[in-house]
């Protein structure tokens, strides 16, 4: 048998694409091909990263993104604990040219492996594009703006950075739905109905346009979205479930950063960061009396305001901690920490140097109901994805506290 070295890989794979294409249309192939190239080419980009402050019984690995640099989003594949959903720029810095690419993982306990595959990127609706008119999201900023659903559909914030939108035609911040119609795990086919759709009117913005628009859902399907548009004008917004139109949850904030929802309780945490970017706050709110926000006396309640300005917030369910991407710049430092809600203690959890890395950005925990506590058995544990924008996708896996350090250097 010939080994399948990454030349004779790509030899073959793209044989079998063009037998498996020669009845779709060019561009459609075109697009198959580029897929297929991604994920050839991800196994060049596994490389260890170097994070000081990373707690004994954890290990991190750290991959480039396929294309560009990595935008700032991730979401966790809620039907698949070892697949997440990653925005990866390929134009001009952070505000345009925004993809869509599944990111597989091996599983946990396996030599470490990842594949990149794009999911939404190029044209993919009749109208145009998902934004205006260069055939990709905008101003995809900050995380989980992604928002996977379990039927396999995923709610998108593009940023429309001001302009008119493709799809709605209006200028504004659209929440877009995308839906696998041809069952071909992408988003990206135009034949017959668009694959990706307006889901929801374009979210209100003060000026500057700057929404950073990060959502999570709840337990009946409600997408929270909280906006940073400075000045006490940033709002957490709820979109129910198959509406149109957003309505008010929670208003006042500066800079929202972050949201996530614990879907046991409907529980809703999300950060805020000063107008000045020195400090962050965390808050947890609980609409008690069913009137759709979290207004009234009692239901919203500080966690802390001894954070540093925040990016993103993920909630582990096992652990019932929340664990925060910060970012200071006077002095720069740039970390991730763990905040227990009940009691508001926020405890170091990763330093990220400035030398490797530069803005800790999205957070997500896998989909699986596994433990993140150190020194676990690996294959009993879940995975923390941390973002940022200079190194890309950074994957943190408990590690029991017997291994070789480093065990995965003699697994290649």
């Amino acid at each position: 048998m010939m080994p399948t070295t990454p030349r004779t890989t790509a030899v073959l794979g793209a044989a079998i694409l063009a037998a498996a294409t020669l009845n779709a249309s060019p561009l459609e192939s075109i697009r198959d091909q580029q897929a297929e190239a991604a994920k050839i080419k991800q196994t060049e980009h596994v490389s260890r990263s170097v994070v000081v402050g990373l707690p004994t019984g954890y290990i991190v690995d750290s991959i480039s993104t396929p294309v560009g640099a990595a935008a700032g989003a991730v979401s966790a594949d809620p039907n698949d604990p070892n697949s997440f959903f990653v925005s990866v720029t390929t134009g001009w810095g952070y505000f345009r040219d925004i993809d869509i690419y599944r990111l597989e993982l091996s599983p946990v306990g396996d030599p470490f492996n990842a594949t990149w595959t794009p999911i939404a990127t190029g044209t993919t609706s009749s109208a145009g594009d998902l934004s205006d008119g260069n055939d990709r999201l905008d101003n995809h900023f900050g995380s989980p703006s992604i928002s996977m659903r379990a039927d396999g559909t995923a709610l998108v914030i593009d940023n429309d950075f001001g302009t008119t939108s493709g799809l709605s035609g209006v200028i504004g911040d659209a929440v877009i739905e995308l839906t696998d119609i041809t069952v071909d795990n992408d988003f990206r086919d135009i034949s017959g109905s668009p694959e990706a759709a307006l889901y929801a009117t374009p979210i209100a913005t003060t000026a500057g346009n700057f929404t950073g628009a990060q959502g999570d859902f709840d337990s009946a399907g409600n997408l929270y979205v909280v906006t940073t548009d400075g000045g006490g004008n940033g709002e957490v917004l709820r979109i129910a479930d198959g509406a149109t139109s957003q309505s008010v949850f929670f208003a006042g904030l500066d800079y929202g950063s972050g949201v996530a929802v614990d879907r046991n309780t409907d529980t809703v945490y999300f950060g805020d960061s000063n107008d000045a970017f020195t400090s962050g706050t965390l808050y947890k709110a609980v609409d008690i009396n069913a009137d759709g926000d979290a207004l009234d006396a009692g239901e919203t309640v500080l966690i802390t305001d001894a954070l540093a300005p925040i990016s993103d917030v993920t909630f582990d369910a096992a652990s019932g901690l929340l664990y925060v991407s910060t970012n200071s710049f006077f002095p720069e430092a740039y970390q991730v920490v763990a905040v227990d809600p009940a009691t508001g203690v926020v405890t170091p959890f990763a330093d990220f140097p400035k030398q490797f890395f530069q803005f800790v950005q999205g957070v997500a925990f896998d989909s699986s109901a596994n433990t993140f506590e150190a020194g676990i058995a690996r294959a009993g544990s879940k995975r923390l994805v941390v973002i940022d924008s200079e190194n890309g996708v950074n994957v943190i896996t408990p590690s029991d506290f017997s291994a070789v350090p480093d065990w995965r250097e003699f697994s290649r």
